[in-house]
């Protein structure tokens, strides 16, 4: 049967746009293509909002498109076969992504993403080109330490004297400072990083506000605290150690007087 042609090249062939509606509701379901090519089914809720799921006859390059509003793509199914989110994501459940890698990839790269190595044992974590990469052995995360990786090697100095200028605490988070989910219930305990930055400067990050472009927060690196709370401590061992052997030999001159 053909409507719009005399011709129909299946048991139902459209030529034209055309929409249906429910009697009696204002949503509607809509088919057509417009004069760039976009062929379209339109989900119209009544109220301004429409939902496409689109495609551009003889141009591959954008996918299969759901979009909100006739030309914002929310969504986009490349010509690769990837899944491209253009926004935000709730998740109410689990998330696989199991294609190249065990894992999830965001921000349109390689450089933010969290994945198993083919042993099962890893997880690396890069983030703007900085990388973390843990092991674990079924327990405990831990980090690489083998003196064999590292080089440009340099002694960790005044350690002592930069954290008798630091101040630990205990707060509480403002919570409505952030997106729901982002900062943790309870009493907790913590430095400023703003005076981190002045010490330690290397151990002090910044984080962009997960929905508000012109506005971030100051991180704080606190594993990587411990080498140099390590580090005073050895450096206040020695002072104590040295100040035991000047009062000892205190005590042994005064026996000797």
């Amino acid at each position: 049967m053909g409507i719009g042609t005399v011709d129909p090249q299946e048991m139902l062939h459209v030529v034209g746009n055309g929409y249906y509606n429910h009697p009696g509701f204002s949503t509607r379901l809509e088919l057509a293509s417009d004069v760039n090519k976009w062929a379209y089914m339109r989900f119209s809720d009544g109220d301004g909002t429409d939902w496409d799921i689109a495609s551009k006859a003889d141009d591959h390059s954008n996918g299969l498109q759901i979009r909100a509003n006739g030309t914002t793509p929310v969504a986009v199914f490349n010509k690769n076969g990837d899944l491209e989110i253009h926004g935000n994501i709730k998740l109410y459940g689990n998330l696989d992504i199991m294609k190249t890698y065990r894992g999830i990839r965001w921000g349109g790269s390689d450089n933010n993403r969290i994945y198993q190595a083919d042993n099962g044992s890893y997880i690396t974590y890069l983030s703007n080109g900085k990388t973390m990469i843990c092991y674990y052995n079924g327990n405990t995360f831990s980090h690489y330490s083998d003196m064999r990786l590292k080089q440009n090697t340099k002694p960790l100095n005044k350690t002592l004297d930069r954290l008798k200028k630091l101040d630990a605490f205990t707060h509480d988070f403002k919570k409505d400072m952030l997106p729901e989910g982002l900062l943790p219930d309870g009493r907790h305990y913590g430095v400023s990083a703003q005076e981190v930055k002045k010490l330690f400067p290397e151990l002090v990050g910044e984080a962009s506000h997960p929905t508000k472009k012109d506005e971030s927060y100051l991180t704080v690196n606190y594993i990587e605290f411990v080498p140099v709370l390590i580090q005073a401590i050895n450096d206040q061992q020695n002072i104590i150690e040295g100040l035991e052997k000047r009062l000892a030999t205190l005590e042994k001159m005064t026996k000797a007087q």
